[in-house]
């Protein structure tokens, strides 16, 4: 068991969080029980931060960019968390 990054070729139907704001095509790094983030192809790695120092509560969502090959935190976005009824 460990990470893998998966080629994000259909869409994900999981629960599982999905960035707003793509554009590019993207890929996926999980494991096998959660998303961990996107790598796009302009090189940012977005995350998903569940700190509460960044924002992070419930019904908010809080989104880091980083730059993959320099490891900068570029920017933070926060979201509220609109749960689809079920």
């Amino acid at each position: 068991m460990g990470l893998a990054i998966v080629a994000d070729t259909q869409p994900d139907t999981s629960t599982t969080w999905e960035s707003p704001c793509r554009k590019e095509a993207a890929v996926d790094i999980r494991c096998d029980n959660k998303k961990h983030g996107e790598l796009t192809d302009d090189g940012m790695l977005e995350v998903k931060c569940s700190s509460r120092f960044c924002g992070a509560a419930p019904g908010v969502v809080v989104l880091h960019t980083f730059d993959a090959h320099t490891g900068e935190l570029v920017k933070t976005r926060t979201f509220r968390n609109v749960r689809r009824p079920q």
